[in-house]
C-alpha cells in the first residue's frame, strides 16, 4: 500500500510540477485557450436550452463576447503546429526523422483518452435524461453506429443525423495534420534549405485558397455549413505554427533580434488581427471576409502572440508563464473532451436553470467558472487513470522502436 500511495503521489505531482524544457508562456496560452472554449460552449448550451437566441435578453455585449470565445480552438491549432513542427524539424536537423516513434507517441497522447470519453458517452451518459438534448432516446446500438466516424477521426467530414461528440471535429483536424506533416517534411530535404522555408511559408495560403474556391462557387455559404470543420479549410493555425517552428529552430538568433526590436508593433498587429476577426467575423456570417479571410487573419494574430511568448519578457508573457496556468494546461485535453457534458449536466439540474442564467452576464460567467472547475477535476482523473499511463506506454514503445533504428 505505501508503494501505491507513493506512485499515486508522484503521478499527481506531474499535474502541478512543470518539468524543465517547456516554454512556460505557451502553457499559459494553452490554459487560456481551453478556458475560452469551455466558456463558449457553456454559454452556447445556455442559449440553446434557454431560447436566448430567439428572445431578447439583458446581456447585450456580453453575448457577443462569449460568442467570440470559439477562437480558443485556433490558439490550440497554432500551438500544436509549433510544438509538433518543432519536434519533427529538430529530428530533421539531425538528419533523422523517426516516423514510427512519432506516430506511436501521438497515438498514445490522443486516441485512448478520446476513445474512453467517447465510449462512456455512448454507453453510460446517453442513458441519463440530462443528456437527452445530445442523444434523444436513441439506443446504445444506434449511437455506436453513429459514433463510427468519431472513432475513425473523420466526423469533421462525415456528419450524419447525430454527431456523438460534435466538438471533437478539432481532434480530427489535428490528427489529419499529424498524419500528413511528417510526410511533407520528409519530402523537403534538406530541412534548413530556402526551398523548405518557401514551401512552409506558402502552405498557409492553401486553406485560404480552399475557402475562396468554396465562396466563389457558393457566395451564400457560411463557415458553419462545413468550412468551419474541414481539415483542409481550417488548418491555417497549424501551418502557421509549423512556420514559426522552422524559424525558431533554424533562425533562432534572428528571430530573437527581430521580435525584440519590433516588440510593440508586433503586439499591436496581433491585437489588430483579433479585433478585425471578432468585429467583422463570426462562423454564422456570410461574405468574403467572414468565409474566406477570417481564419487567416485570426491565425496570424495568434501566431504573433505565440512568437512574442517565445521571445520576449514583458508583463503579458510573465503572467502567461506563471505556474498557476500549468495544471490547467496539463489537463487541457481532458477538459476539452469532457466540458460539454459538464455544462449540459449543470444546465439540466433544474428546469429553469438556462433561463435564469441568461438573465445576467454574471450568471453566465458563473456557469463558465463552475463548468471549468468541474471539468478540471474530471480531466485530472482522466489524466491519472488513462492519459498518463498511456503516455508512459507510448514513450516505452517509441523508445524500443528508436533502438531498432530510425526511418529516414
Amino acid at each position: 500500500m505505501p508503494d501505491a500511495w507513493k506512485a499515486l503521489s508522484r503521478a499527481v505531482a506531474t499535474l502541478f510540477r512543470r518539468p524543465p524544457g517547456r516554454f512556460p508562456a505557451l502553457d499559459g496560452i494553452r490554459a487560456v485557450a481551453v478556458l475560452m472554449v469551455v466558456f463558449f460552449h457553456a454559454a452556447s448550451w445556455a442559449e440553446v436550452l434557454g431560447g436566448g437566441a430567439a428572445r431578447p435578453t439583458a446581456l447585450g455585449s456580453a453575448r457577443w463576447f462569449f460568442g467570440t470565445l470559439w477562437s480558443g480552438v485556433d490558439a490550440f491549432f497554432v500551438l500544436s503546429g509549433f510544438l509538433i513542427g518543432r519536434i519533427l524539424l529538430l529530428q530533421g536537423r539531425d538528419g533523422v526523422l523517426d516516423y514510427r516513434g512519432f506516430y506511436v507517441r501521438r497515438f498514445a497522447r490522443i486516441v485512448p483518452a478520446y476513445w474512453v470519453a467517447l465510449t462512456i458517452a455512448v454507453v453510460v451518459l446517453s442513458r441519463f435524461p440530462a443528456f437527452a438534448p445530445l442523444y434523444g432516446s436513441r439506443s446504445v446500438a444506434e449511437l455506436l453506429r453513429a459514433a463510427i466516424p468519431n472513432y475513425l477521426f473523420v466526423n469533421n467530414y462525415v456528419r450524419g443525423e447525430i454527431d456523438v461528440m460534435g466538438w471533437a471535429w478539432s481532434l480530427c483536424v489535428e490528427e489529419h495534420f499529424y498524419l500528413v506533416l511528417p510526410i511533407v517534411l520528409s519530402l523537403l530535404r534538406p530541412p534548413a534549405s530556402r526551398r523548405t522555408l518557401l514551401v512552409l511559408a506558402l502552405l498557409p495560403v492553401a486553406p485560404l485558397a480552399a475557402r475562396a474556391l468554396e465562396y466563389y462557387t457558393q457566395p451564400n455559404v457560411r463557415l458553419w455549413d462545413g468550412l468551419n470543420f474541414y481539415s483542409h479549410t481550417r488548418c491555417d493555425g497549424l501551418l502557421l505554427g509549423v512556420l514559426i517552428a522552422y524559424v525558431h529552430v533554424f533562425h533562432h538568433a534572428w528571430l530573437l533580434r527581430t521580435v525584440r526590436r519590433l516588440h510593440w508593433p508586433i503586439l499591436a498587429a496581433a491585437a489588430a488581427c483579433g479585433a478585425v476577426a471578432f468585429w467583422y467575423g463570426g462562423v454564422f456570417r456570410i461574405g468574403v471576409f467572414a468565409v474566406v479571410g477570417q481564419f487567416s487573419v485570426l491565425s496570424v494574430g495568434l501566431a504573433l502572440v505565440v512568437v512574442l511568448a517565445l521571445t520576449v519578457d514583458d508583463l503579458v508573457t510573465r503572467v502567461l508563464a506563471h505556474p498557476f496556468w500549468y495544471p490547467i494546461a496539463r489537463v487541457s485535453y481532458g477538459m476539452y473532451l469532457v466540458h460539454p457534458f459538464v455544462a449540459l449536466w449543470l444546465l439540466m439540474l433544474r428546469p429553469d436553470a438556462a433561463h435564469a442564467i441568461l438573465s445576467s452576464a454574471g450568471k453566465l460567467a458563473g456557469l463558465g467558472v463552475v463548468t471549468a472547475g468541474c471539468s478540471f477535476a474530471l480531466a485530472c482523473a482522466l489524466f491519472l487513470v488513462v492519459e498518463l499511463p498511456m503516455l508512459r506506454w507510448g514513450a516505452r514503445v517509441a523508445g524500443r522502436v528508436d533502438r531498432r533504428g530510425h526511418l529516414s
